[in-house]
């Protein structure tokens, strides 16, 4: 199952300001879209720090043992060691959609949306004749009779949604009233100017 934010413009706003979010389309965009990148980033910090929305991640195997998994595959392949977080590249896989006036937040690849839910609520493998010769090759004995592992649920952006829909609208109102005291948005835009699509 894929996750992914679906976000309103705003709400609890004052009867004012519900007006003139109404007559300030572009203001709204760019409020809406500002919002959107905030929360890709809050998603990114919860990553970050092993435990969005308070949920700790579960330990996973060390970055220096899967890259010997994962070198013995390569023969004369590089043995260079890196640093990875519990979600190794997916953090880099998190990102948002504007939508008119709606936003999306989510995975940016189909394949990310694959094993974000992996992780979001477990799932078991089926350790293949290969598979078992790596872990094999690594020093990872696997009994004959084990055909699965069990991947641990590493939940994401389940714990980081009632974080975020208590933040977000406050968030998006903040943006806009200071758009109403400065005379407008700012000309330089949020994020890079991609266009995205989550999936």
């Amino acid at each position: 199952m894929a996750y992914e934010m679906k976000m309103d413009v705003v709400d609890n706003v004052t009867p004012w300001l519900d007006w003139a979010i109404a007559h300030k389309p572009e203001w709204n965009r760019k409020a809406t879209k500002s919002t959107l990148w905030y929360a890709q980033q809050e998603i990114k910090k919860g990553i970050r720090s092993g435990a969005p929305g308070g949920s700790t991640y579960l330990e996973r195997m060390s970055a220096a043992r899967r890259h010997d998994i994962k070198d013995t595959s390569k023969r004369g392949g590089s043995k260079k060691r890196r640093r990875a977080g519990i979600l190794g590249n997916l953090l880099n896989a998190v990102g948002y959609q504007y939508k008119s006036t709606m936003g999306a937040v989510g995975w940016l690849s189909n394949s990310a949306v694959r094993l974000g839910t992996w992780h979001e609520n477990s799932v078991l493998q089926t350790i293949t004749p290969k598979m078992r010769r790596l872990f094999f090759a690594a020093g990872i004995g696997l009994k004959a009779s084990t055909t699965q592992i069990s991947l641990p649920r590493r939940p994401t952006y389940s714990p980081m949604f009632p974080v975020l829909l208590k933040i977000l609208p406050t968030y998006f109102e903040n943006k806009f009233m200071s758009y109403l005291a400065n005379g407008g948005p700012p000309v330089k835009q949020i994020g890079s100017g991609r266009t995205y699509i989550v999936h």
